[in-house]
């Protein structure tokens, strides 16, 4: 098991990626619907009152075929062997840390506490005063939680995209996570997402 979660793409066959891949883009939808929240970027997510599940389904898919796109692009720029299903099963796969952040940043229990402190800043108490301490420390675990997820989702891009592109320099692994932080940033202020 643990070798999976350090290296899954050398443990895991082209078909559990894929499928894995799959449910997990599909859970996430269902998330995003039940949970109120939107990922509209590469690593963003952010509530939202709500949006129908087909509308999740499509925002989620926008996310994960412009980023397969443009990786699969520079992959074929610097190993021409580059295959299409390699590049989308790696986005995927990596994919599957916003289930886990959204299970962490928005399910129902820890929502009625971002609540208490949402209503503590439109009172204007920025110090959150009014916040009993156990919250604000619930909440900075969530935080530490979500950079984890966060620095995770780039592990597992990283790993991956060096056996799909045959990465061997680290000039290009640091510009695999340049792009990906474009592309979320192009994403995000062209906002192609339905709402």
């Amino acid at each position: 098991m643990i070798k999976t979660l350090i290296n899954p793409f050398d443990n895991l066959t082209d078909n559990q990626l894929f499928f894995l891949g799959f449910a997990g883009y599909f859970v996430h939808s269902i998330f995003s619907n039940q949970w109120n929240y939107i990922a509209d970027g590469i690593i963003q997510l952010h509530q939202i009152s709500s949006m129908p599940l087909g509308y999740s389904l499509v925002n989620n898919a926008i996310n994960t075929l412009v980023l397969t796109l443009v990786l699969f692009i520079y992959g074929k720029i610097i190993f021409s062997k580059t295959r299409f299903i390699d590049v989308l099963n790696v986005v995927w796969f990596a994919q599957l840390t916003q289930v886990f952040l959204a299970i962490i940043l928005f399910n129902p229990f820890v929502q009625k506490h971002t609540a208490h402190i949402q209503i503590a800043i439109e009172n204007h108490d920025f110090q959150l005063k009014t916040v009993p301490k156990y919250e604000l420390v619930l909440m900075g675990g969530m935080g530490i939680l979500a950079l984890f997820g966060i620095f995770y989702f780039f592990y597992l891009l990283v790993t991956g995209m060096k056996i799909a592109m045959n990465i061997k320099k680290k000039t290009f692994t640091i510009l695999l996570i340049v792009i990906t932080l474009l592309v979320d940033a192009v994403l995000k202020f062209s906002y192609p997402y339905i709402l």
